[in-house]
């Protein structure tokens, strides 16, 4: 929600790609899965790996906002801690920031799994939401904000800024009365 990531990128982030000092995000891999095929060609199993980004494009440097510099903070403590308790070091820079509870790689359905139980929790539980609504999230803020879209573009890893525009932003009423407010203060 604060970076624009991809869940593949946050997964694949590791301690090194976060400068608390200069609150940046570095994302250069991201998780994929490689299926496993039996002799009909088939798909058997998948495993997931950490690989190169999406795009060329998607690997970038982002800023970290106040709130995801904080939460960062307190999860890299916590993170300490679960270390400790089990005698490993999950805050190295070479460790998973989301790593699962032995320090590995977490999968897309585990995350998405572990996601559900949380709005559920929350009392989200009955909506169709997706992880990856707080990308789009991010996209919106930055166009309701008026930010360039060439730059919501680099921070969202895009190729194109045509991508950032068509499927990741909405329009509804609010931007109807902003550009008929804008008009009447035109043409007083």
């Amino acid at each position: 929600m604060f970076g624009g990531l991809r869940i593949g990128e946050a997964l694949a982030l590791k301690w090194e790609n976060v400068n608390f000092e200069n609150k940046t995000l570095t994302f250069e891999r991201a998780i994929t899965q490689i299926p496993k095929f039996d002799n009909d060609g088939k798909v058997i199993s998948r495993i997931t790996v950490i690989a190169d980004t999406k795009t060329a494009c998607s690997v970038r440097v982002v800023p970290m906002p106040d709130k995801l510099y904080d939460a960062l903070e307190k999860w890299k403590e916590n993170r300490y801690l679960d270390g400790k308790m089990c005698g490993k070091n999950f805050i190295t820079n070479d460790s998973l920031v989301f790593g699962d509870e032995q320090g590995n790689v977490r999968t897309y359905r585990a995350t998405d799994n572990n996601f559900k139980r949380f709005l559920k929790r929350m009392g989200f539980g009955d909506y169709k939401f997706h992880f990856h609504a707080f990308r789009q999230a991010f996209s919106n803020m930055m166009f309701e904000n008026n930010v360039n879209p060439k730059m919501t573009q680099a921070l969202l890893g895009h190729k194109d800024v045509k991508t950032t525009i068509m499927n990741y932003n909405s329009v509804d009423q609010v931007y109807f009365d902003k550009t008929r407010n804008l008009i009447n203060e035109q043409f007083k």
